[in-house]
This record gives C-alpha cells, structure tokens and sequence, in this order.
C-alpha cells in the first residue's frame, strides 16, 4: 500500500516541476493520508467473529 502511495507522491513531485498548478498542499495531504493509513494499518488486528463446525457422519 505504501508503495503506491510513495510512487503518487514521486510522481506529483516531479509534475510539479513542469506545472505550477500542482501545489504543495496536494502533496503533503498525500503525504499525511499515506502516513495515517500507514499508522491505522500497523494498529489493525486480526479478529474472529465466528467459528464454523461442519460435522459429517
């Protein structure tokens, strides 16, 4: 996920040298979206909701 983010701002950093309309501000709220998904990611856990059993005779 970082890896497309982190090319997107690559990417908009290098447009904003050829076009003024790119702004800084699209580049740090990238940079902070990226950072806080980053972030909600690493805290996420793993839960189980249910456990299925499937018996057969």
């Amino acid at each position: 996920m970082m890896e497309s983010y982190t090319s997107e701002i690559q990417r908009m950093v290098a447009l904003k040298q050829y076009n003024p309309n790119v702004h800084d501000e699209e580049i740090e709220a990238l940079q902070a979206q990226g950072l806080a998904l980053h972030q909600h990611l690493q805290d996420s856990r793993l839960k189980l909701d249910a456990v299925r059993l499937v018996v057969t005779l």
